[in-house]
This record gives structure tokens, C-alpha cells and sequence, in this order.
């Protein structure tokens, strides 16, 4: 096969919150292509809170290759259908806790293509889903 190779990740309802790393860029997401073109695609997730010890405090980067987020809550405005800005709004994050709690903007907002959550709703962002109890 000529050329150089071609990477692809897919990150489907991911909940990825509280990283930290050491440079700049991408603490939530970060793709790097060392041996071609590299891409990340990904829909309802949940990408908050994520940190660097730089101002450039990126919730996802790309050096070589490319990151399309749809129907997803990132923590900066990023390009692509359906992305919110919003505070996911977890259930208690400080206890590891990350269903959706009733006041979240994350339920009922994923993409509306896919299948439907188990309440027969629109699907939910992030990993897990609102839970009524």
C-alpha cells in the first residue's frame, strides 16, 4: 500500500473528565500523528474539566491529523453539529459519580440518529445516561 498509513478512532459516548498533563494542548483529547494521517470521530460525549499546567488549555488538539466532535458537551466552543458549551451537571463528580442528574443539558440532547436511549428518548451524552429514579 504507498503512502503512509491512515489511523481512525472512534470515541462514542465517553464520558473523559479530570486529566491533567504536563504541556499544552488536547487534555482531554490529543491526536498525534507520527507515522500518517490520523483522525478521532466521535458523538455524544462528554469532554469537561480537563486541565494542563499552560494557558493553552485545549479539551481536545490535533498536531497532524484531525477531531470531529458531534453531538457532544466540550468545555471550549468546537465545530460540529450539535456540541454544547454547558456544565454537564454530573451527579456528584467528587464521588466519582458521573450519571447525568435531572437538571443536566446533556439528556436528550445526543445525536439524534442514533438509536434511542432505554426510556425511548433522544440519546444522552457522555458515558452514562440520566437515570430517573
Amino acid at each position: 500500500m504507498a503512502g503512509s498509513p491512515q489511523f481512525a478512532v472512534e470515541l462514542n459516548n465517553n464520558t473523559i473528565v479530570y486529566n491533567s498533563i504536563d504541556h499544552s494542548g488536547g487534555s482531554g483529547v490529543r491526536v498525534n500523528a507520527w507515522a500518517g494521517k490520523s483522525s478521532v470521530l466521535g458523538t455524544n460525549n462528554i469532554i469537561y474539566f480537563n486541565t494542563s499546567n499552560t494557558k493553552d488549555n485545549n479539551q481536545c488538539s490535533s498536531e497532524a491529523g484531525s477531531i470531529d466532535i458531534v453531538y457532544s458537551s466540550v468545555l471550549e466552543t468546537m465545530p460540529g453539529d450539535g456540541n454544547i458549551v454547558d456544565d454537564p451537571l454530573f451527579v456528584n463528580a467528587d464521588k466519582d459519580d458521573y450519571h447525568l442528574s435531572a437538571q443536566s443539558p446533556c439528556i436528550n440532547t445526543g445525536n439524534p440518529s442514533l438509536p434511542s436511549d432505554l426510556d425511548d428518548s433522544r440519546s444522552d451524552m457522555g458515558a452514562l445516561p440520566y437515570l430517573d429514579n
